[in-house]
């Protein structure tokens, strides 16, 4: 890579540095986990004690057989949003994206829900709304005033007395009412299935949006809009999280899979009427933070540098492992996205298609990955999950297996619909064969006679083999009763044990037929090849394997 000359990197820093005095910083926030789990548990804070982390979700009430009654459980990201800024009078826009559910405990009614929130700061469990179990989900206690500070997004599972039905969206603005702020659902949403949701709130038009995917087989969405200025209800300063909570007469197990946020705060210029204090204050912080946000990038610079150096030596290295082959293993990601062949899914709706990749929806597993089954898009569909999509070799083969798939097109290969590259996760979508067996395309008796023929072809003893004429008779007839009782084994390779004797009868002018060669012994058909790991197998044992019986 070229180096700039130094008189224009001067030249740019300056201007950069000078621009900046005259503009506040944005405060932002982002984050993103494909998935919660047991890895990750130190990133959150979990409020009260029936909220825990396992090793791929976070459930926010009890899983527990004996307390599953008088849950509250939050989760929250611990470090603080600025949400809006009381000296420029700006408020922050963010959207949050995140996969969670509802599961009814057996034997018991259902509800009562959970709710994405934003509230003022708490970290410890007594923060927690006092006897704000069952219908109030954990965020305000039953006598609240209104004074609480609270923003949520419920989605609830039970009609109270303040509820306009049973389940629905709704807004709650400081009070567990969400009356005039709601969208009604059916009555099978929410318990069940992986849902999907997402929230934008667009601080210029004070526009909250709530965006729902319910998990059902039709792919049905529901939505809902409130406009609302966040100023009037929370402090500068929030944290974000999920809430869920039970009573003593009706549960569910509430959790959450995956979960993204992000949220900025826009920059604002420095305006004239502001006092000269202010604007000085204002400078010294801004040269300050630009000064810092160069070295760092200096130093990010040096370091890609350096990582794109090793880069390049190890991917010289890999390619002289590979014969040559020196094609980029990202390279396919243009020609599929320009192309009108598969196209790019979203992890998350993979994730919801298979139930986050369970055990359940498991078809299969090979040496590079594993298969799912799940629908997609009104379609069954296998997901292939490579088992090595951070490392150099598994991007080789889920590369490989792309290019190849992607450029055919028979009757007797599935048909590759999509693909994802989720990070360090990568997944391909195929469509899901209707059939699981080839039994009924083949006659079994007439394969199992190819198959005898094959085994008597391939007897150890050369005497025993038949002539072209047998072989052809046999199979005409379709009868096996002139074929000879094979060995009751027969070894991996049969002929190796033979080899130095054959080299020495030729030598002599004799035949590796000649009848003068004793038969090999029983015991010779138990002997493994020296090169091999396959054990020897029955002679009935390989006609029944291989024809299906």
């Amino acid at each position: 890579m070229a180096q700039l000359p130094c008189s224009l990197k001067c030249a740019t820093t300056q201007r950069v540095f000078f621009l900046s005095l005259f503009l506040y910083h944005a405060d932002s926030l982002s984050f993103r986990y494909d998935s919660i789990n047991t890895t990750n548990k130190v990133d959150f804070g979990a409020l009260g004690d029936d909220c825990n982390i396992s090793d791929h979700r976070a459930n926010l009430t009890s899983i527990s057989v004996n307390n599953y009654t008088n849950n509250i459980g939050r989760l929250v990201y611990p470090e603080p949003v600025q949400l809006w800024d009381a000296a420029t009078g700006e408020t922050a826009s963010f959207t949050t994206i995140f996969s969670f559910g509802m599961d009814a405990v057996p034997g018991q009614p259902v509800a009562h829900g959970m709710a994405f929130f934003l509230t003022s700061q708490v970290d410890v469990p007594s923060s927690l709304p006092a006897e704000s179990y069952g219908s109030y989900l954990g965020l305000f206690s039953p006598g609240a005033t209104g004074g609480d500070h609270v923003v949520a997004v419920e989605f609830d599972t039970f009609r109270d007395e303040w509820d306009p039905s049973d389940r629905h969206i709704g807004v709650d603005l400081n009070n567990i009412s969400s009356l005039g702020s709601y969208t009604t659902l059916p009555n099978d949403s929410f318990v069940g299935r992986v849902m999907s949701g997402r929230i934008d709130y667009n601080s210029g038009t004070g526009q909250l949006e709530v965006m729902l995917h319910n998990g059902s087989s039709d792919g049905a969405t529901h939505d809902l809009s409130v406009n609302v200025d966040l100023r009037s209800f929370l402090p500068e300063k929030v944290i974000v999280g999920f809430s869920a909570a039970t009573n003593s007469e009706r549960v569910a197990l509430h959790y959450v899979l995956s979960w993204s946020f992000s949220s900025s705060l826009p920059l604002v210029a420095n305006s004239s009427h502001k006092s000269q204090p202010r604007r000085t204050a204002v400078r010294l912080v801004a040269g300050v933070t630009v000064a810092t946000v160069l070295a760092l990038l200096l130093s990010t610079a040096v370091g890609v540098l350096l990582w794109r150096s090793r880069r390049q030596e190890q991917s010289a290295a890999d390619d002289d492992d590979d014969d040559g082959d020196d094609e980029d293993p990202w390279a396919i990601d243009e020609d599929l996205e320009s192309g009108s062949g598969p196209r790019p899914f979203q992890l998350s709706k993979l994730t919801a298609a298979t139930r986050n990749f369970c055990e359940e929806t498991k078809l299969g597993q090979g040496a590079s990955g594993s298969v799912y089954r799940g629908r997609v898009d009104e379609l069954d569909v296998a997901i292939k999950v490579f088992s090595r999509g951070g490392s150099a070799q598994g991007k080789r083969e889920y590369t490989a297996e792309v290019t190849v798939i992607s450029r055919l097109r028979h009757r007797n290969l599935v048909q590759l619909i999509g693909w994802c590259d989720g990070r360090k996760k990568l997944l391909l979508v195929y469509e899901l064969a209707a059939d699981e067996a080839l039994c009924g395309e083949f006659d079994a008796r007439e394969v199992e006679l190819v198959l005898v023929i094959g085994l008597w072809c391939a007897h150890p003893d050369a005497r025993a083999r038949p002539s072209i004429r047998e072989a052809v008779e046999v199979l005409r007839s379709g009868m096996a009763a002139r074929v000879p009782a094979l060995p009751p084994r027969m070894p991996y390779d049969p002929t190796e044990k033979h080899v130095a004797e054959d080299a020495s009868k030729a030598k002599h002018g004799m035949s590796s037929h000649d009848y003068g060669r004793q038969p090999p012994a029983a015991d010779d058909y138990q002997t493994l090849s020296t090169t091999s790991s396959i054990p020897p197998v029955g002679s009935k044992q390989s006609v029944r394997l291989l024809s299906g019986r």
